[in-house]
């Protein structure tokens, strides 16, 4: 059997060298080593505190912003850290950390465009971000299903009836899904040729295949409604 892990005590050590440094140098930048030693040690609200401190003393401070941004999204506060990465990108536009972390938060809420901007940044510079490709493909499947169902707007009755979602922001959260809110997150995307392949080849249907197509189209036929009412 596997045995308990045994804690690194250098951790402790930078903890405790950092904590005295910005104790006698409150107004020091040293504040975002200390937010990051935390996170290492796994105290993500203390980083964040540190952060949010050191922040009032240096407002507009990129590198403080994106790691707090990206501390905020590990704690599952989303809207925090979607607000607070976006003042980073407004200050620094390039900032590949802020808008790999912006890429997930948007694809997550369905915000396809914006995803692919923050994408785009990031693969500019590395090609070859496996986790930031999946995201993209992903969302290239989305915008071409969208415009390949030209379905009459079904009411908002039958959309909840068909057990969908009810607005086009959870409708596309569907679409794409996170195993984790940190580094590891995949995306992954059920495609109308996926659930109807039985139907085209002559065979009996899946029920439950069917149900989802369905589904789909419903949620499809409510975002198509919704975009032309407000055109």
């Amino acid at each position: 059997m596997p045995g308990t892990p045994v804690p690194d005590p250098s951790i402790s050590e930078r903890l405790e060298r950092l904590a005295a440094e910005w104790a006698k140098a409150p107004h020091s930048k040293v504040f975002v080593q200390l937010a990051e030693e935390y996170v290492k040690a796994g105290l993500l609200q203390k980083a964040a505190v540190v952060l949010q401190e050191g922040l009032l003393v240096y407002p507009g401070y990129v590198i403080a912003m994106v790691v707090l941004g990206s501390i905020y999204q590990q704690m599952g506060e989303d809207a925090k850290a979607k607000a607070m990465l976006e003042d980073a990108v407004a200050l620094s536009p390039e900032n590949l950390k802020a808008h790999r972390s912006l890429a997930k938060i948007y694809a997550a809420e369905g915000n396809i465009e914006s995803a692919r901007k923050s994408c785009t940044v990031v693969l500019m510079t590395n090609p070859l971000d496996d986790e930031i490709k999946a995201i993209e493909r992903n969302l290239a499947k989305i915008t071409r299903i969208l415009p390949s169902q030209p379905l009459e707007p079904a009411s908002t009755a039958g959309v909840a009836g068909a057990g969908g979602p009810t607005n086009e922001t959870t409708a596309l959260d569907r679409s794409v899904e996170s195993n984790g809110r940190g580094e590891g997150a995949t995306v992954s995307m059920a495609t109308p040729n996926t659930m109807t392949h039985s139907e085209e080849s002559g065979g009996s249907a899946d029920p439950e295949q069917a149900s989802k197509a369905a589904r789909l189209q419903n949620w499809l036929s409510r975002i198509q409604a919704r975009r032309r009412a407000t055109a």
